[in-house]
């Protein structure tokens, strides 16, 4: 009988360790910030800093990635134009720094753009801070000539 109780009292302890449920608002990550555009030669390079915790004030380890949204001329229109995927060692690296480039822009053309972060079950952040800017003709670096 003694086995018995001890092997029951096993059974119902092992059935998980319970914790208070989160809401979902609590674990979505903190936006991105310091969202910066600037022309170079090949198009309209995006800076900006991942996140380092969830809207809960947690830190975060399980940043997935962003999408990066565009919207062209006077519209705020938003529309995806690219996924950016954090790999393993990136994730685990945590570098403060993103970066992305559009090369499908137009010089003279005006852009606005928004990103928003992702974990890797699929928790959305807040757009980030919309950042304008009207594309300019860069002009390639001059080659350095041999020494």
């Amino acid at each position: 009988m003694t086995r018995w109780l001890v092997a029951l009292a096993l059974v119902t302890a092992a059935c998980g360790v319970r914790t208070r449920v989160v809401p979902p608002e609590l674990v979505q990550p903190e936006p991105p910030t310091a969202l910066v555009a600037s022309s170079n030669v090949d198009g309209v390079r995006l800076t900006w800093r991942r996140p380092s915790q969830y809207s809960g004030g947690k830190h975060m380890r399980d940043l997935g990635g962003f999408d990066v949204e565009r919207a062209v001329g006077d519209s705020y229109d938003f529309a995806k134009v690219t996924t950016v995927l954090l790999d393993d060692q990136t994730r685990l690296r945590q570098e403060k720094l993103m970066q992305w480039t559009d090369t499908t822009v137009e010089v003279g053309q005006t852009y606005r753009y928004q990103v928003i972060a992702f974990t890797t079950d699929d928790y959305r952040s807040v757009p980030s801070a919309t950042v304008t800017i009207v594309h300019k003709k860069v002009a390639a670096p001059a080659p350095e000539e041999p020494r």
